[in-house]
């Protein structure tokens, strides 16, 4: 009997380790060389980024210790995904979305230093359907062609910064259909179908600011749309190259709505159809101070002046 209570308690001596060891914690780690079995620590770190997610706190982080592909994932709570500096952290993409974000109205969640590559995939590369805050720092996105590089689909925030999207359907994609989404890009190159539009249907609002960014090669480098009358977009664009696309900047009234862009200290050059097309319903402001020429032609529709305050 003495034997048999030894065994017992070694038996849930170990059942008590197993479930502490996969306990969530604040701070998981992903390796290369790492396990799904593991606790996803920093000495026994998990093979995919999902694991590591799933080990997570709310309000924690996943780091990614060295170069590798780590799978796609889902987001369903405020959490920070990062790749420390000088690693390769890979999301390949056979089907689905490489990330999707189903998270509270209330999370935040932080992406940073992650490459999305599309593998054959018909669906996103970044889909924010649910969320507090998304903000997008240093990550890559490329080759979704049938879809958005990165997309919010709900009343939102997203903050991209410092990242490329190439060869996407749409690089930024916004399309609330109620309440109001609002969108911060500093600092990122974009060459899609359409570079970023800032859009809204039913009786969504959309507001969005662009600066110091490239928009490049692209079928539509920027435009804001509205699908219904009861739709708002509204962008800002200051200090941005719109080059090499056909054409430049576009404010599109959709099915109705109240469609409009500001544009001020911008390069506007060599858009092979239009540098800017204001639909009519909708309206360009400029400050007056950009430099728009060797389009052909350098604008259909009217620009609005507005004075610098």
């Amino acid at each position: 009997m003495k034997v048999i209570r030894l065994a017992l308690g070694s038996i849930l001596f170990l059942a008590l380790f197993a479930t502490a060891s996969l306990a969530q914690v604040q701070r998981t780690f992903a390796s290369a060389s790492g396990s799904d079995g593991n606790p996803c620590s920093r000495s026994a770190p998990c093979r995919t980024l999902a694991q590591a997610i799933s080990q997570t706190n709310a309000g924690g982080e996943v780091i990614v210790l060295d170069s590798a592909g780590y799978g796609p994932l889902t987001i369903t709570k405020s959490i920070t995904v990062t790749a420390a500096p000088g690693v390769y952290a890979g999301i390949s993409v056979f089907s689905g979305d490489g990330i999707d974000v189903n998270a509270g109205s209330a999370d935040v969640v932080v992406l940073r230093g992650l490459t999305v590559n599309n593998q054959g995939s018909t669906g996103g590369g970044i889909v924010a359907n649910t969320v507090g805050t998304l903000r997008i720092e240093g990550c890559v996105v490329r080759g979704f062609s049938f879809a958005g590089g990165i997309s919010l689909l709900s009343a939102s925030k997203l903050s991209v910064k410092d990242s490329s999207v190439a060869d996407c359907e749409y690089g930024i994609f916004t399309n609330p259909g109620s309440g109001t989404a609002q969108v911060t890009i500093d600092h990122i190159t974009v060459g899609c179908l359409t570079g970023v539009e800032v859009g809204a249907s039913g009786t969504g609002t959309a507001l969005g600011a662009i600066r110091d960014s490239s928009v490049t090669d692209c079928v539509v480098g920027i435009s804001t749309f509205t699908s219904g009358p009861g739709a708002t977009a509204l962008l800002d664009v200051e200090r941005c190259l719109v080059t090499n696309n056909e054409t430049g900047l576009i404010t599109n009234p959709g099915q109705g709505g109240n469609s409009a862009i500001s544009i001020s200290n911008c390069v506007i050059t060599h858009n092979s159809h239009a540098g800017f097309f204001v639909f009519e319903g909708t309206t360009m402001y400029s400050r007056g101070n950009n430099t728009i020429g060797g389009n052909g032609p350098n604008g259909e529709g009217a620009l609005t002046l507005f004075p610098g305050q």
